[in-house]
């Protein structure tokens, strides 16, 4: 198991994910929510509630920085689409630990395999689907910067907003469809609006009264506290303000 020790925040998401709910991480850089996956999946394993983790984040840029620093140490892959052959990639999201972008895991997700894609313009393949079907499903699903997900992000360009607002859509949909067959999925990001989070849960996992809001106890800033939000269930929105 990695010698990391999760924080405080990082081991409530796990104990969330345990019980069903879906954990929204909410912590700033250099707290440790990346560095966690890989101990997070040895814990779900020794647990038996995953046999893998897949990591999605926005750019291509942090899934080979991600890699390259972490995930490569524990013999973990990577998924993106580029045409450098590589023996660290895992198109079909097969290997134990595995971090992609999610423009890679969207078009895996929905039955058109990265891997394959000129074999299916081409006509000559279907593409295989179900290995890629059965990673996501036996494996947590963690999606990390996940405030650029959003269409709240500001882009300078009408094309790039319209494509921004569809790969949004794309994201939604998924969290719809993966939270409703029960896969264990948890949220990070290093700041999420109020409105943004009522999308997710008023989208993606049907109606509540209430939430969690976590405060990192090393802080002493307070105990958990209660807030009233509609249609927000089965999510637990752990938040801290401390990067150290």
């Amino acid at each position: 198991m990695p010698s990391y020790t999760l924080r405080p925040v990082m081991k409530k998401a796990y104990n969330d994910l345990t019980k069903g709910e879906v954990p929204i991480v909410v912590a700033p850089t250099g707290y440790g929510k990346t560095i966690a996956s890989p101990i997070i999946y040895e814990m779900a394993k020794q647990d038996n509630i995953a046999a893998g983790l897949i990591h999605v984040v926005p750019l291509r840029s942090l899934v080979k920085k991600i890699h390259d620093e972490i995930f490569k140490k524990h013999a973990g892959a990577y998924q993106m689409h580029d045409l450098t052959p590589s023996s660290d990639k895992s198109p079909y999201f097969l290997r134990d630990l595995v971090v992609t972008t999610l423009d890679s895991y969207l078009w895996n997700l929905y039955r058109i395999p990265v891997f394959e894609t000129l074999k299916i313009e081409a006509g000559t393949s279907f593409g295989h689907y179900y290995p890629i079907y059965t990673s996501v499903l036996s494996s947590i699903n963690v999606f990390d910067e996940a405030h650029l997900f959003s269409a709240e992000v500001a882009v300078d360009e009408r094309e790039l907003e319209d494509k921004h607002k569809r790969m949004l859509t794309a994201f939604l949909a998924s969290l719809r469809s993966l939270s409703e067959a029960k896969v264990p999925l948890i949220i990070m990001t290093a700041t999420m609006p109020d409105s943004y989070l009522k999308m997710l849960a008023e989208y993606c996992f049907g109606g509540c009264e209430k939430y969690l809001v976590e405060v990192d106890p090393e802080l002493g800033q307070g105990e958990t506290r209660e807030e009233i939000v509609s249609n927000l269930k089965g999510i637990c929105l752990l938040y801290t303000s401390d990067a150290a």
